[in-house]
């Protein structure tokens, strides 16, 4: 497997991505498209997922308060 050059060798886990996508949808509005939060992991973390839609799933499920917006959208309710 290739080297990310992104992220320099370094890991990241759902404990640090989770907490900076929640306040990346708290500076947006709370409701964001999946496809902002993958440019947001890339330009943060340097990941790029072929799946976001599983990130975002993921992310529901273990904060409840992430809920499930329109098509390919995600809000946040505090």
């Amino acid at each position: 497997m290739n080297k990310n050059v992104y992220t320099h060798g370094k890991r990241y886990g759902k404990e640090e991505i989770q907490p900076a996508i929640v306040e990346f949808m708290k500076q947006k509005g709370c409701e964001v498209s999946h496809e902002e939060v993958s440019d947001f992991i890339f330009n943060r973390f340097g990941i790029r997922f072929g799946e976001i839609n599983h990130v975002m799933w993921q992310l529901r499920k273990d904060d409840s308060r992430v809920i499930k917006g329109t098509r390919g959208y995600s809000k946040l309710v505090e």
